[in-house]
């Protein structure tokens, strides 16, 4: 047998080896990020040169007066697709890139987009709650934007399905759990509200 006709040196045999993003984690990190730079080539400048927020964070920004009040519940899903800041966008598009692979491989396409995007509206339920109950010191004209909420119901969706999966992290070098990363993580979550 030459080396040739051994399977790792097959064409095929190296394209299978490195794994492919799934197709919903794919579409969601090309959206979000199209959305994002879409939105600020699309931006437009006042009387006064300030940059005014661009057609899609002024219409798919999550704000309690106009989603719930003037009914424009679209915003609920739509706040999801966007970002404040190209750090808050790469922040959430990695950790997307880690782990929204994991679970969409464990429960297929279809219900890892329901559960990715009902976690994100849940975020904006939340903070809908927080406000209205006086937690949280916000006008109802406030906006939401970002895919976080979604990206902590991804890492506590892992931490649950693989508890015990290790995760290392370059800053600090330590290595964890899945379990307790996802602790850290939304308890870094929860005191920053």
């Amino acid at each position: 047998m030459g080396i040739y006709d051994r399977d790792y040196t097959q064409a095929g045999a190296r394209e299978s080896s490195s794994p492919r993003l799934p197709v919903v984690t794919k579409w969601l990190l090309i959206t979000n990020i199209a959305v994002f730079f879409a939105d600020i080539l699309l931006a437009q400048k006042n009387s006064l040169g300030e940059v005014l927020p661009g057609p899609f964070l002024k219409y798919g920004a999550f704000a309690i007066e106009s989603a719930l009040f003037e009914g424009r519940i679209w915003e609920f899903f739509t706040f999801q697709f966007l970002h404040g800041s190209l750090g808050h966008l790469l922040f959430n598009m990695v950790a997307m890139y880690f782990f929204a692979p994991f679970m969409e491989r464990w429960w297929g396409a279809g219900r890892f987009l329901i559960y990715y995007l009902l976690c994100g509206a849940a975020g904006a339920v939340c903070f809908s709650l927080l406000v209205f109950s006086g937690l949280l010191h916000d006008d109802y004209h406030s906006a939401l934007v970002g895919a976080s909420a979604g990206i902590y119901g991804i890492l506590a969706g892992v931490a649950v399905i693989a508890p015990h999966l290790r995760v290392r992290l370059l800053f600090p070098p330590v290595e964890l759990s899945m379990r307790q990363f996802a602790i850290g993580i939304l308890a870094i979550a929860l005191g920053s509200i």
